[in-house]
């Protein structure tokens, strides 16, 4: 229950003047203070039960005690018996560097270091207190400047008392999506590099105005994080270094002390003042946005003396994504027949394709991956989405200037369908369509001898390969006729008329009746949505956490009929349909596993495929779970047989009992995206047919043919790739190979 504003008085000296901050944990007020005759933030904890119940107390008592110019005090706690537990803290008056970065992309590093070294010297105080507190919780939003120029750190309500032998304590579980490092998401041990992880990810942010992606993301390369240099050639390379090796995502290799972190941005303590400073202070502290572009060359890092500025209004209340209600996790999964091999996740930096495994963090249990988290209540208003929300106005393309067409490319579209198909049997590489902008691409789709390609970036592009020849020499097609800027891209499948675009928005309907024009009819922001699957008239959406199903028998308004939410740490990768039955592919994180005979300490990485009855999908059941070891990034049937598309191989599943997937072999070969076209299974690089449970191998190719960014052939994830007749479209991150069947 919330308080109320307005008269009423709380433990006989609070009056509650307004809502600052709103979250799933709880709220922040700002309130009175009669005894003191003083403004204050009230911070608001929702969990009641007793082990909660006693962290409070304790912890609220031990932060009453602390006194450090760059924290606000805590003057005060209690408890509403059945309500919430209340923690009373100074009102810091300023803006905080969220809002700030809103209005003006990015900061100055100069002036960033300055108010940044000022909150290393708060959470070197914090951290050196018997035991050490651990903030949990640092981020552009809870970093507030005072009028007077000064930085504070603000914020304790997930602040966690340091136990080397503890994991995470249940009042302090919450993560912040972007600056909470991979440890903080469940169980595990959350310590001083902790911070230090969450100090960097603000530092990343302030200065390239780009918020940082999800630490879980990066582990398992769902996300990269571009080098702060590359987002902003004004950031010194010492300080580039010092955020990368911050954020490192396995704790070992971070800094392992704030002191470390303050002396690698070339700050030293005042001894007088206890303040960061640089070794050559002549900096002044920078207000708007004019003098913000002053002055931010050289080295020169100051605490000194603070320049006075009026006080700004609070931004008007962010978004912020709603918590979900995962279900509890579910019995281990039964083994497969399959033999055990070494996971495929080993991440190795600078390989051109990436092998994705977890690096293991002691005690760790990932709770959740990809789901926005319940983000932490902060000084800032924080208020949820609406689910689903119908655009009132249709949007159109964008028309490009008219292309200079390729030499096997018509300078005018045509009503002509692509050749008819021919009997396979070899492929040739005959193009690539590329992305204009150079984004990486995401997947692609076609309508007559038009085609879609959607880069990461929401960029949906329109080719015209009515000229294509299955003869022709490779030709790259670089000039789109029009151009759709949309929130998603990660996938996209079409239905008819109409494409589906899924991604970090939930998923989006694009009209092509007009192939080259498409236009955008309506948006649904219900989930993260990673894969897509289509049959019939019904659409399976598989997300982080969860799957949901529409009825899209009529396409431009897709209604949901079913949903299924899954347990914490898990990501759908992948489906496919087989009669009644829908297969699915799960991403797993766990704790404390053994990958092949190998023990590993804290999280380990596993694929499951999931079997569901589909039979009637508004009443989706799931009816069988299956342990291949490892994840597959596609999933795709030819008769009665279920592919496993996998990082370093493609499996062969039978499935003459449809409800329970026996494997029966696979072959080596990069195969994270793959496509079938009239019985041959086409990866990357390698063509195969099936027989008797077998692969048999027809062809290679170079699939590196043409052009390619060789800086976009690390990420992993499920592409999504189409067949147009008798040419293929292979979606790959720098290009759309094209390939002909002869």
């Amino acid at each position: 229950m919330s308080l109320n504003i307005g008269d009423r008085i709380y433990h006989d000296r609070y009056r509650i003047d307004g809502l600052l901050g709103q979250g799933g944990m709880g709220a922040v007020y700002k309130g009175w203070d009669f005894n003191l005759e003083i403004p204050v933030a009230i911070k608001e904890n929702l969990e009641l039960s007793p082990e909660a119940q006693k962290q409070f107390n304790r912890e609220a008592s031990m932060l009453a005690r602390l006194a450090h110019p760059n924290l606000p005090r805590v003057t005060d706690y209690f408890t509403l018996l059945d309500q919430g537990q209340y923690l009373v803290m100074d009102y810091i008056e300023g803006e905080d560097l969220k809002s700030m970065l809103d209005r003006l992309g990015h900061l100055p590093e100069d002036q960033v270091l300055t108010w940044i070294g000022q909150i290393t010297d708060a959470l070197e105080f914090l951290h050196n207190q018997d035991p050490p507190i651990i903030h949990r919780d640092i981020k552009p939003g809870n970093i507030r400047i005072r009028p007077n120029g000064r930085a504070s750190l603000v914020d304790f309500g997930i602040a966690k008392f340091y136990d080397p032998k503890k994991a995470t304590t249940m009042g302090a579980k919450a993560v912040t999506p972007g600056y909470s490092p991979p440890e903080q998401y469940g169980g595990g041990l959350t310590d001083r590099r902790s911070d230090v992880y969450a100090l960097g990810a603000t530092l990343y942010h302030l200065l390239t105005g780009k918020e940082p992606p999800e630490s879980v993301h990066r582990m398992v390369r769902i996300a990269e994080m571009p080098p702060p240099r590359q987002l902003n050639e004004e950031i010194s390379p010492q300080t580039e270094q010092a955020i990368l090796k911050s954020t490192e995502v396995a704790t070992d290799r971070r800094f392992q002390t704030i002191d470390e972190l303050r002396s690698a941005l070339n700050l030293r303590v005042d001894p007088g003042s206890g303040t960061p400073e640089t070794v050559n202070p002549k900096a002044t502290i920078v207000l708007n946005s004019a003098e913000l572009s002053a002055e931010t060359g050289g080295q020169t890092r100051s605490t000194g003396p603070a320049v006075a500025r009026p006080s700004l209004p609070l931004p008007p209340p962010e978004a912020a994504p709603a918590p979900s209600q995962p279900l509890p996790p579910q019995s281990a999964a039964p083994s497969a027949s399959k033999p055990a091999r070494f996971p495929i996740w080993a991440l190795i930096a600078g390989l051109a394709v990436a092998c994705l495994a977890i690096l293991a963090i002691g005690g760790l249990v990932i709770s959740q991956i990809g789901k926005k988290a319940e983000a932490t209540p902060t000084m800032m208003a924080e208020v949820a989405p609406t689910a689903t929300q119908p655009l009132s106005v249709p949007v159109s393309a964008t028309p490009l200037p008219s292309p200079q067409a390729s030499a096997t490319l018509a300078e005018t579209p045509t009503a002509t369908a692509l050749p008819e198909p021919v009997a396979p049997g070899s492929y040739n590489t005959i193009g690539g369509l590329l992305s204009p902008d150079g984004q990486l691409i995401r997947g692609v789709e076609a309508k007559d001898h038009f085609a879609y390609l959607l880069t990461r970036k929401g960029a949906l592009y329109v080719y015209d390969l009515s000229g294509l020849s299955k003869d022709q020499p490779y030709t790259a097609y670089n000039t789109p006729l029009a151009k759709l800027q949309i929130q998603n891209g990660n996938g996209l499948i079409r239905n008819g008329d109409y494409l589906y675009v899924y991604g970090n928005a939930g998923f989006q309907v694009v009209d092509i009746q007009q192939p080259d024009k498409p236009v955008l009819k309506n948006s649904l922001k219900d989930l993260v949505a990673l894969n897509a699957v289509l049959s019939d008239h019904y659409l399976a959406l598989l997300g982080e956490g969860l799957i949901i199903v529409y009825d899209v028998q009529t396409p431009v308004a897709p209604h949901e009929i079913a949903k299924i939410v899954s347990a914490k740490g898990v990501s759908n990768f992948a489906g496919a349909v087989y009669q009644d039955m829908l297969y699915v592919s799960e991403f797993v994180l766990t704790a404390g596993g053994k990958s092949s005979g190998e023990k590993t300490a804290g999280e380990s990485v596993k694929g499951l495929l999931k079997v569901y009855d589909f039979s009637k999908p508004e009443d989706l059941k799931e009816i069988q779970r299956i342990d291949p070891g490892e994840v597959a990034y596609q999933l795709r049937v030819v008769d009665d047989t279920l592919l496993r598309c996998n990082v370093n191989d493609l499996e062969v599943w039978e499935l003459s009992q449809k409800d329970y997937p026996r494997y029966v072999s696979s072959d080596t070969v990069e195969a994270r995206n793959c496509v079938v076209d009239r019985g041959n299974i086409i990866a990357n690089g390698a063509i195969f047919s099936v027989k008797d449970g077998r692969l048999l191998p027809l062809q290679t190719f170079d699939p590196n043919a043409g052009q390619v960014d060789s800086v976009l052939q690390s990420e992993s994830f499920p592409y999504s790739s189409v067949v147009a007749n008798d040419y293929v479209l292979l979606a790959q991150p720098g290009k759309v190979l094209i390939l002909a069947g002869q």
